[in-house]
């Protein structure tokens, strides 16, 4: 049976190809670069290319000129066409080109200068704030005025549909996964590096638009492989330039921050490094997370996933000493050979007191204090050499390593009660110390190779090659003594637990895409990937070392999967549409090596069908609908599939799940842009779902009486829980489900000389459990909105303000409902004489609905500085944090089985002294440095030549005159 109909399945695919071929008329593209004749040969990125067939106005067709000033017009058919290039500065481009070839290269294109001849009449004009051209949202960095000491993420918080929070940055609904610099990779996948080390003083543009994947951009057609990624363009005469940050301050108690950024630029030679040293908890980069140990408290309170690999963005709880640096490095060799990396080296010490209130729906009461202090240890690499043969024929090689080592030391003292009408009953009592080492790497790299055939555009062979080797191993000693009241007795564990984990991983992927017509392509593609994982855990009684074989195992998993069907792709004028449709066959095997049972190696296929489908919908260049509908299968980690007793907290003991099958998800996203260029208004909705088929949830079992046994599905004693005490294991459900909503809009406000943006949100998820072997659901519901005012008056007076507010609601085994308001503001106002004011605070409430809970806490620093030498470069400043000494940490969250509250220190008010001092060296003509004048700067009052208006409301053009004190250096 399976044969016949994979036979029919294979005819099907045939007779589509030879009858798409039919269907094909012949089509070419038309590729070309844009320079600023005028301006050291600059790329003109942004520049609206139209084309439309001779005595066809109607019919246009539209692309925008992307990093280092090229673009391209896929999709053409055979015929002559008009052709014409604009960009708001620059003399219109019109050129008659005749379309006879697969590809048409028009080469290097010449933008003049456009020469205005300006009487005596003023003109007023709002600078437009956005522009948009399809999914490229494009914000005019002149429209949102910052002080010239700003950094990027100072910036973008001022933009609409784009929030920054804690280092992380989402734009339209969608988290931004990579910062690009005029085109170019800028530290690799780390957001936070960029936006917080780049100063918004030399930013022309920010254009949000989705990423496509490598094979797409070579191929001109996308993949729906894409991601959310900002595009920062520079202002003109940051080619050549050197500029950067340099800081250092001291404070009572020994506190201490000193940093640097310095950025140098040479047209395609670029070199960025930036470095921090502090012990007042501030981060400039994401530390990498590789082994999933940091800010987790020693893993308290149920089963992880033991991922790994995880970017922490912002600080960690507790008090950190951070010293760090980063490095990147971008060059071009005469456009054969690209060359982008990174490197990052982070080491960071914690100290973290934490209090820990629990409520479990059972009327249980878990009250946790924990010390801990740990130090990490990170280094990463990453990389991407792109290698251009020729036209036709390229290479791609993107390797990552990445090291990480962590030790941990924590003391926790803990009590559990039972709550009733009357009172609350002491369950149980534990005091424990831990000590752990961990360290592992992850090595990986991915091979791409990519051909363009002659004679059709579009047509694409692409090759793929992934692989690569990790490892975490961990060495744990735990002591605890925990007393038990009912009845009364004790119990003493003293452990050392070693865990050795490695995995290695291949993949491959063919695809081969054909052109059928002059708008359509059809795709076919195989892809083959394996991943290995093994664990080995081994658990000893001290002091005297006896191996307890009962808490051993050693376990391997391995995931094979073949994926192999078609796609097809349309790009018309008004609509793009493209689809996938693969069935996928895998299988997940398991070997238990140690203890050896008879029924140690399990295999399980499954079949799935997994497929992709995108539509973008443009009702015009500046109002757009993306749908996106799409399947993924995720298998379970072997932490999760090793069934083996972790016994390392006696009051939270897991085990992992053999049995676990991969998670079927299914998603689905709509979004829709508008911007209104005219009046600088920007709208922006999305809706997004998901449900899953044999979600993995936590199976937990609370022990509500002494002799508690736990049994396993043949009805044996897996183990024997004291009161209070808890089992957990992850099991297959099904009915998870969840979606989420936003609608973001944002308007420049005149009377207020401000930019103003509103936010609404709102999510639903449906969480499958089990709690003490009931199956319930959990639903939690959250309604938000906020509102971000962003200053637009001069780069003398910097404020923005912003309120955002929750009303939460869960439902598990009883309701409840809190509120969380978080409001924040930061002004800088540079006064007369350089002298400078500065004040930013935050004020953060939550209060309980159904318990009455109220928490609220409030933040406020402030600095007294002045500017010193020439360009107001420098500052010294004395500033005092948290001035009414009233700072807390403190977080509140829901899950499936207990409320919890969970409070941290902070450091508290303490005074430093700072000197800042701002690094801004441009390069002209003939290699002469200079300055860049203040009144000419990007952010600053006077004129600006660019292609998005100025800060001063002037339409964009030349300059109108010659800066204070000399002539008009040339960018």
């Amino acid at each position: 049976m399976r044969r016949s109909v994979l036979r029919k399945f294979c005819i099907a695919v045939a007779f589509f190809f030879v009858g798409a071929r039919l269907c094909a008329q012949p089509a070419g593209s038309v590729s070309g670069r844009l320079i600023d004749e005028a301006d050291n040969g600059r790329a003109v990125v942004g520049a609206v290319v139209e084309c439309h067939p001779l005595g066809d106005p109607d019919n246009k067709k539209y692309a925008t000129s992307a990093a280092e000033g090229k673009f391209a017009l896929p999709g053409l058919g055979y015929g002559t066409y008009a052709m014409r290039v604009t960009f708001m500065g620059l003399e219109p481009y019109v050129d008659t080109l005749k379309v006879d070839r697969a590809a048409v290269r028009l080469g290097t294109i010449l933008m003049k200068t456009q020469v205005q001849q300006l009487g005596e009449t003023v003109v007023e004009s709002m600078a437009m704030r956005t522009t948009q051209n399809g999914d490229t949202v494009v914000y005019n960095a002149g429209s949102f005025k910052v002080s010239g000491d700003a950094s990027t993420d100072d910036l973008l918080g001022k933009m609409p549909g784009i929030k920054v929070e804690g280092g992380n940055v989402e734009a339209h609904g969608e988290q931004v996964k990579k910062v690009l610099v005029d085109g170019k990779e800028f530290f690799g996948d780390d957001v936070t590096a960029a936006i917080k080390n780049l100063p918004a003083e030399v930013i022309d543009k920010i254009e949000v638009f989705d990423k496509k994947s490598d094979e797409a951009e070579f191929s001109g057609v996308n993949d729906g492989n894409d991601y959310k990624a900002i595009n920062i363009v520079t202002t003109r005469g940051v080619e050549r330039a050197r500029f950067g940050k340099f800081y250092a301050g001291y404070g009572i108690s020994d506190l201490y921050n000193v940093g640097m950024s310095l950025n140098l630029f040479d047209n395609n030679r670029r070199f960025s490094v930036i470095g921090m040293a502090n012990n007042v908890n501030q981060q400039n980069f994401a530390i990498d997370d590789l082994l999933d140990v940091m800010g987790t408290n020693g893993g308290r309170g149920g089963f992880g996933g033991g991922r790994g690999g995880n970017f922490m963005i912002g600080n960690q709880s507790g008090v950190s000493t951070v010293k760090s640096i980063g490095v990147n490095y971008s060059n071009e060799w005469k456009e054969k050979l690209k060359l982008s990396a990174s490197y990052f080296f982070n080491t960071t010490k914690n100290e973290t007191d934490a209090l820990t209130q629990r409520e479990y729906f059972s009327n249980q009461l878990y009250d946790e204090y924990s010390q801990s202090f740990s130090r990490n240890f990170n280094h990463r690499i990453n990389a991407r050499v792109e290698y251009k043969m020729n036209e036709s024929n390229t290479f791609m090689f993107r390797p990552s390593i990445r090291f990480q080592s962590h030790d941990n030391h924590g003391a926790d003292t803990s009590a559990t009660l039972m709550r009733d009408d009357a009172a609350s009953t002491l369950l149980n009592f534990l005091k424990s110390a831990t000590s752990a080492h961990t360290e592992g790497y992850n090595i990986s790299g991915n091979l791409l190779y990519m051909h363009r055939f002659g004679g059709r555009a579009g047509r694409v062979l692409s090759v793929s090659l992934n692989g690569g080797l990790s490892k975490n191993d961990r060495d744990n000693d735990q002591y605890s003594l925990t007393r038990y009241f009912a009845p009364d007795s004790s119990r003493t564990l003293d452990q050392y637990i070693a865990s050795r984990s490695s995995g290695h991983h291949m993949s491959g992927r063919l695809s081969y895409s054909e052109p059928v017509s002059e708008h359509a392509q059809v795709l076919m593609s195989y892809n083959l990937s394996y991943n290995f994982s093994d664990r080995d855990k081994r658990s000893y009684e001290m002091p005297e070392e006896v191996f307890l074989d009962s808490l051993s195992n050693t376990y391997n998993s391995g995931y094979l999967t073949h994926r192999v069907g078609p796609g097809f792709r349309y790009n018309g004028d008004k609509a793009m549409f493209v689809t996938n449709v693969n069935y996928q066959y895998a299988t997940l095997t398991g070997d238990q090596l140690f203890p050896s049972v008879s029924r140690s190696h399990l295999s399980a296929g499954f079949n799935n069908v997994v497929y992709m489908a995108m539509l973008d919908f443009r009702f015009s260049k500046t109002n757009t609908l993306r749908a996106m509908l799409r399947s993924n299968t995720d298998t379970p980690s072997v932490t999760q599939l090793q069934n083996v007793l972790d016994v390392s907290n006696p009051l939270f003991i897991s085990q992992g799940n053999p049995d676990l099958r991969p998670v079927y998800s299914h998603n689905l996203s709509l979004r829709y842009v508008n911007a209104n260029v005219t009046k600088g208004r920007t709208f922006m909705a999305a809706v997004s779902g998901s449900t899953q088929s044999n979600h993995i949830s936590n199976a937990v079992e609370r022990a509500d009486r002494p002799g508690y046994e736990v049994k396993d599905a043949a009805g044996n004693t897996v183990i024997v829980l004291d009161q209070g005490a808890q089992y957990s294991r992850p099991v297959n459900l099904n009915g998870y489900w969840n979606v989420n909503g936003v609608l973001s809009y944002g308007l420049p406000v005149r009377w207020l000389a401000s930019n103003v943006n509103f936010n609404v949100r709102a999510s639903y998820t449906a969480m499958p459990t089990v709690y003490n072997k009931v199956r319930s659901t959990t639903t939690n519901t959250s309604y938000a909105g906020g509102v971000v005012v962003g200053s637009n008056i001069s780069d003398k007076i910097d404020f923005t303000v912003s309120y955002n507010a929750s009303y939460n609601v869960a439902h598990s085994r009883s309701d409840n409902e809190y509120f969380n308001g978080v409001g924040t503001a930061r002004v800088k106002w540079v006064t007369w004489g350089g002298i400078t004011l500065q004040a930013d605070g935050s004020y953060s409430k939550y209060r309980g609905i159904t318990d009455s809970f109220s928490e609220e806490f409030l933040l406020v620093n402030a600095a007294l500085g002045k500017k010193l030498f020439k360009q107001q470069r420098g500052e010294i400043s004395l500033r005092v944090n948290d001035l009414l000494n009233r700072n807390k940490s403190f977080v509140r969250t829901v899950s499936q089985n207990y409320i919890q509250n969970v409070t941290t220190n902070v450091l508290g008010r303490y005074v430093s002294l700072s000197f800042v001092y701002n690094l801004r060296v441009f390069k002209g003509k003939g290699g002469k440095t200079y300055d860049m004048p203040s009144d000419y700067r990007p952010g600053g009052n006077g004129p600006r030549g660019g292609h998005g208006g100025d800060r001063g409301g002037r339409p964009a053009g030349p300059p109108m005159g010659p800066p204070p004190g000399g002539g008009m250096p040339h960018f």
